[in-house]
């Protein structure tokens, strides 16, 4: 999912859950919930935990994730200009009300069987809107950091936290708007998410996730989106027998064929000796990359480059690219293009490995 705001900024997002071990258990669905949605200037990202004590919590936390997103993004200019937040957390809370009101009638059940979180993000024309209730965390990268913008909000007593249904739901739900111009990206984390990427005693999130936003603004949402997928069900939910649920969202700044020579030399990796050579394997991936914006064999690639020998053509040019996960190879020699073709990010040196990373 990705947005092209008229300042040219593109803002891309992954997201997933995983059912955590209890629940597998006791044969039980997820009730971690997360939803992407964009018009044509607006990207909101939103998840919701539902309450293990309330029965059809997964009912409430698709409703609330899908409700809020698409009322921030039409709303955004008139909340974000709010002098003060009491006004807009009261027009979200009642209108998510309202919505699980109707879901509650459609499942004949009571209000509190739909209990939830809500953790969300809205990115417009170089702003942004942060909702959070509840437990959770999140996060934004700045100046290659990684900072907690909302710490989890517990209740009074262990294990617990706030509802969008809870009686003190106005009161607890913050706020938060401010200026994405220098921000790279955002995290949002369920509470099971915590276990593995969060310190409550320091309040910092995992460096691993800033990699992943790096990753992402390099790349592509079609590329990261199964390593999200594979990393919450491997990594993040053995750390914990809770649902695990996590969004990830970055921003791309250039296109590949914008970046000047040693931009380009960091991007792809390009160790040439001689400036000439540099600059040949910079203009040949190039040429690879736009090409491969509709998926081709190796033996099209190769003629449609002007060479012969496609083995050749293989290990010096197309496997340096999808080791870089730049493309993927789809099957029957078909490569097709993963990268983003507007980022600003480097190149990893090593690939990310979750499951080292989550044991920091």
């Amino acid at each position: 999912m990705e947005l092209n705001n008229k300042q040219t900024d593109i803002w891309v997002a992954v997201q997933g859950a995983t059912i955590g071990k209890s629940h597998i258990q006791d044969n039980c669905v997820c009730q971690d919930k997360t939803f992407v949605y964009e018009t044509s200037n607006a990207l909101a990202v939103a998840l919701a935990d539902g309450a293990g004590s309330a029965k059809l919590s997964h009912y409430g936390a698709e409703t609330v994730t899908r409700k809020v997103c698409k009322l921030l993004c039409e709303r955004f200019d008139e909340f974000y200009n709010s002098n003060t937040p009491m006004p807009v957390k009261n027009t979200i809370l009642s209108h998510l009300l309202k919505a699980l009101q109707d879901t509650a009638i459609e499942n004949q059940c009571e209000l509190s069987d739909l209990a939830s979180t809500l953790l969300a993000v809205v990115i417009s024309n170089k702003r942004f809107l942060i909702i959070h209730l509840g437990d959770g965390v999140i996060a934004y990268t700045k100046d290659d950091e990684i900072k907690v913008a909302s710490s989890p909000k517990n209740g009074e007593f262990a294990n617990t936290t706030y509802f969008v249904t809870s009686s003190c739901a106005l009161e607890m739900m913050k706020l938060v708007k401010g200026l994405a111009t220098s921000i790279n990206g955002f995290i949002l984390m369920s509470d099971g998410s915590e276990a593995s990427l969060y310190s409550k005693q320091r309040n910092e999130v995992a460096p691993v996730l800033q990699r992943l936003i790096k990753r992402l603004g390099m790349t592509s949402p079609e590329y990261l989106q199964p390593v999200l997928e594979a990393s919450l069900k491997d990594a993040i939910a053995k750390k914990t027998r809770d649902d695990c649920s996590l969004i990830l969202v970055s921003k791309h700044l250039k296109a590949y064929d914008e970046l000047d020579d040693t931009e380009v030399n960091d991007y792809f990796g390009i160790k040439a000796k001689r400036p000439s050579d540099a600059k040949k394997r910079k203009i040949r991936y190039q040429d690879i990359l736009n090409a491969l914006e509709t998926a081709k064999s190796d033996k099209e690639l190769c003629e449609l480059m002007g060479l012969k020998n496609t083995r050749n053509f293989i290990k010096t040019w197309l496997a340096p690219l999808e080791e870089l996960g730049y493309i993927v190879k789809m099957g029957n020699n078909v490569y097709k293009r993963t990268i983003h073709p507007r980022c600003s990010f480097f190149v990893e040196e090593q690939p990310i490995n979750m499951e080292e990373e989550c044991d920091e």
